[in-house]
């Protein structure tokens, strides 16, 4: 029997070993996007069930809480929307109106620019309040529970919006401190608003009592 050549065994071993070289895939992109989504999926229940807890442990109080903290992320949104419109309203000839708003003299940008911002952060308070302060109310259509949202909190906008043109109007303090006095608004009317959001936009139907046959 004839053996081998050394020369072919090499290259048959050389051969078999690069066949036997195991290669490692890589993580496929939808293997990790999928791994995400279930860390994320897992990070929003255990908020839920956290915030569920609080709710039927504090009542009120957990509301409250949740209230506040929508609102002071509505504030930011307010605050920094009423910097960037007045500043670039004042760049038109709104800036060099006076307002005849309730005779307070202040330019027109000004008055403009606050309503704007209150409308802005309204809306921003609404769907946070919506889907997580009061997510147990009923949802009774996005444009009729917002109009009654609006109208519930017509008093805590006026509050809000008085405050901000008014103090600087009035007191010398607030003259160059409008944010300031859009502070105070925010903070005066948050009470109102909790009240009005509590107990009339976002009641929670009592459940029927269940008769057993």
């Amino acid at each position: 029997m004839p053996l081998p050549h050394p020369h072919n065994t090499a290259a048959h071993s050389s051969d078999s070993s690069a066949d036997q070289i195991v290669s490692f895939p890589h993580p496929r992109t939808d293997t990790v996007a999928s791994s995400s989504k279930r860390s994320a999926n897992g990070t929003v229940g255990w908020a839920r069930t956290i915030k569920q807890r609080s709710d039927e442990r504090f009542g009120n109080a957990s509301r409250l809480a949740q209230f506040c903290a929508v609102g002071f992320s509505g504030m930011i949104i307010d605050l920094t929307c009423y910097a960037v419109f007045r500043a670039a309203l004042e760049t038109t000839w709104l800036g060099n109106r006076p307002s005849n708003l309730l005779g307070l003299g202040l330019p027109t940008s000004v008055v403009v620019a606050r309503a704007s911002a209150i409308l802005v952060a309204l809306i921003w308070n609404f769907t946070l309040n919506r889907r997580v302060t009061f997510n147990d109310a009923p949802k009774t259509g996005l444009i009729r529970q917002f109009a009654a949202y609006a109208l519930g909190n017509a008093l805590a906008i006026a509050v809000s919006f008085g405050c901000s043109v008014a103090l600087p109007a009035r007191i010398p303090f607030f003259q160059d401190r409008l944010q300031l006095a859009a502070v105070v608004g925010i903070v005066v009317s948050t009470s109102i608003s909790f009240s009005t959001s509590r107990w009339l936009v976002f009641r929670k139907t009592p459940s029927l009592p269940s008769h057993s046959p």
